[in-house]
C-alpha cells in the first residue's frame, strides 16, 4: 500500500514538472527594449550641445524685376570653435513659394533667387540650419525680406527716310533686364499733328508697323511702350523725311 502511494506521488510530481517546463518554454520572458546603440554612442561622444545662430541676407533688399539676387545664410556657434557643418534649407514665401537645400561650407550657404519673381511683391526668405546627425550643434533659423519692383525699360524706334511712293515704317525695340512683353503705341506725327496711329504687340521685345503713303515732308515716328505687369512704360521717337 505504501509503495503504491509513493509511486503515485512520484508520477504526479513528474507531470507537474513537465507542465512547468512546457509553460516556461511557451511563454518567453518580457525584455525591455535597450536604447539605440547609435544614440548611446552619440551621447558618449558629444555629451553636451552648442547653440547656433543663423542669419540670412540678400545682395539687395529691393531690386527690379529680372535682377540677379543671391540669398546667403551665415551659421555661427555660441562658443569658440570650428564653423558648424550641416545643411541650410532656404524657404521663399510670397507670390511664389520655393525651397532649396544647400550644404554649409565654412559657415555659409548661398542660393540664387529666381530672376522671374513677379514684381510689386515682397518676399520672405527664411534660412533653417540643420546640423548633421550625431552632432553637438543645435538648430537655428533667420529671416529677411526681399522686395521686387517693376523693371525699367528703354524704347527705341527706327524710321528710315523714304520716297513719296513708299510707305512709312517703324521698327521698334524695347529692352530691359529680361525681354519685355506687352504693347506699344506707334504714332505718325507731322508738324505736331497726329497723322495716323497703330497699337502693336511685342514679340521677343520687338515689333514693327507700316503706314499708308503720305505726302513729302518731315515726319516723326513717336512710340510709347505701354508697360506690363513686370515692366515700366517708356518712350522713344525718330524723325524721317519723305522725299519727292
Amino acid at each position: 500500500m505504501f509503495k503504491k502511494v509513493l509511486l503515485r506521488s512520484v508520477a504526479g510530481a513528474t507531470a507537474l514538472g513537465s507542465m512547468l517546463a512546457v509553460s516556461l518554454v511557451a511563454t518567453p520572458a518580457v525584455v525591455t527594449s535597450a536604447p539605440d546603440i547609435r544614440n548611446v554612442a552619440c551621447s558618449l561622444q558629444y555629451p553636451g550641445s552648442v547653440s547656433t545662430n543663423t542669419t540670412v541676407a540678400t545682395t539687395r533688399g529691393v531690386a527690379g524685376y529680372g535682377a540677379a539676387t543671391t540669398a546667403t545664410a551665415t551659421v555661427t556657434r555660441d562658443d569658440a570653435g570650428r564653423n558648424p557643418r550641416g545643411t541650410v534649407r532656404f524657404v521663399l514665401r510670397g507670390a511664389v513659394n520655393k525651397t532649396w537645400t544647400v550644404r554649409v561650407r565654412q559657415g555659409r550657404a548661398s542660393v540664387t533667387l529666381p530672376r522671374t519673381l513677379p514684381a510689386r511683391n515682397t518676399y520672405r526668405v527664411t534660412a533653417y540650419y540643420f546640423p548633421p546627425s550625431c552632432s553637438i550643434f543645435k538648430r537655428s533659423d533667420g529671416t529677411t525680406y526681399y522686395t521686387v519692383y517693376k523693371a525699367g525699360t528703354r524704347t527705341r524706334v527706327s524710321a528710315p527716310n523714304i520716297r513719296r511712293y513708299q510707305k512709312p515704317t517703324a521698327n521698334v525695340v524695347v529692352r530691359s533686364t529680361l525681354t519685355p512683353r506687352g504693347k506699344v503705341r506707334i504714332v505718325l506725327v507731322r508738324k505736331g499733328n497726329q497723322v495716323a496711329a497703330q497699337t502693336k504687340r511685342l514679340r521677343g521685345g520687338r515689333t514693327s508697323a507700316t503706314f499708308r503713303k503720305v505726302r513729302p515732308g518731315y515726319y516723326k515716328m513717336k512710340v510709347r511702350y505701354l508697360g506690363a505687369k513686370n515692366f515700366r512704360p517708356s518712350s522713344g521717337a525718330d524723325g524721317f523725311r519723305v522725299r519727292r
